[in-house]
Formats: structure tokens, C-alpha cells, sequence
């Protein structure tokens, strides 16, 4: 298995247990589902035990159950609503561009790197407001103020029109992977 960690703060963002392609060498982008996930209970179905159906709990009737994509709830990302709209998205990606001049080889970043963004956040901008922008642990509590701090790899969600299924976009080079 891989695990891709954000380049920035090393938090685990993501690993390869997710059906995903990688778009244009450049960005990884996963098939989400909508699930339930369960609290920490312990139950017989964990032992290989099958419950009836009159004696099966409603997932509804756990107060611990959370509902939402599989690759958000089990990497336990989180949702920051401070840049979907389109100057805080802009603002955002300019900050991380500049972060990433340190991060990568100079004629790569100058180069393919630059390029590559510029088709992104072009392509991303007039539809900023349909995705759902999502970080690991230490993103989690960014705001637009703070974007010269920063340092922090953005997931971009955008679910389908049953609301059941999403794309999970992340930029590869945003990421670097550990086999475990």
C-alpha cells in the first residue's frame, strides 16, 4: 500500500486502496462513495458474526455513525469552506505556488510545474464554487486571513449529481508517498 503524505506538514492525506487514475502526470484523482461510517463499537459483525434482520440497529439510531465519502471519512480529512469562491481559491493557489519554489528542482518548477498549475487553477476558477476543498489535520482550521501561514496540501471534492459519488483531485506534486 501507498500512503501519500502532504509535502508541506507530512500529515497522511491519502493511500492507493481507492480505485484512482492520475490525470495529465500531474494530479491524482480518486472514486469516492458515499458511506456510513460506524463508531468504535464493537460489534459481532467484526468476529464474523450476522446479526438478524430484526436485531439489526439502524446505522441512523448510532449517534456515533457519520455519514460521507469513503476517502474523506476513513482519512479523516476536513472540510475548510474558507476558499470556494474564486479570489480566496486564487489567493490560496498563489500561496501554495509559492511554498512549492523550495520544494521542487528549480528547472522543474520554472518549467512543468508552473505550466501545469497555471492549466489547473485556469481550468478550476469559473467552477470553484461546485467543489468541496478539503485538507488534512493541520489545514483543518485555515482561514482566508492566514494564507502567508499557509502549508497545507488542498483535496478538491466534487460530488456527482446523485450526490452519491465523487471525484477526489489531489496534485501529485503536493504529495510524496510511502510504501507500507
Amino acid at each position: 500500500m501507498i500512503i501519500y503524505h502532504d509535502i508541506f506538514n507530512d500529515d497522511e492525506i491519502l493511500t492507493d486502496s481507492y480505485k484512482y487514475e492520475v490525470e495529465d502526470d500531474f494530479c491524482y484523482v480518486f472514486e469516492a462513495k458515499s458511506t456510513t461510517k460506524k463508531g468504535t463499537e464493537i460489534t459481532d459483525a467484526m468476529i464474523g458474526g450476522n446479526a438478524s434482520a430484526e436485531d439489526a440497529p439502524d446505522a441512523l439510531d448510532d449517534p456515533t455513525a457519520e455519514t460521507g465519502l469513503d476517502v474523506i471519512l476513513n482519512n479523516n480529512l476536513y472540510l475548510n469552506e474558507n476558499f470556494g469562491e474564486k479570489k480566496a481559491f486564487r489567493a490560496l493557489m498563489k500561496s501554495l505556488i509559492g511554498k512549492m519554489k523550495s520544494k521542487l528542482e528549480p528547472e522543474y518548477f520554472q518549467g512543468v510545474f508552473k505550466s501545469n498549475m497555471e492549466k489547473f487553477v485556469k481550468k478550476m476558477t469559473p467552477e470553484i464554487e461546485e467543489y468541496s476543498i478539503y485538507f488534512g489535520e493541520t489545514g483543518q482550521y485555515i482561514a482566508k486571513e492566514d494564507l502567508v501561514a499557509v502549508s497545507a496540501c488542498p483535496i478538491f471534492v466534487r460530488y456527482d449529481d446523485s450526490g452519491c459519488s465523487a471525484k477526489v483531485y489531489m496534485l501529485k506534486d503536493f504529495v510524496y508517498e510511502e510504501k507500507a
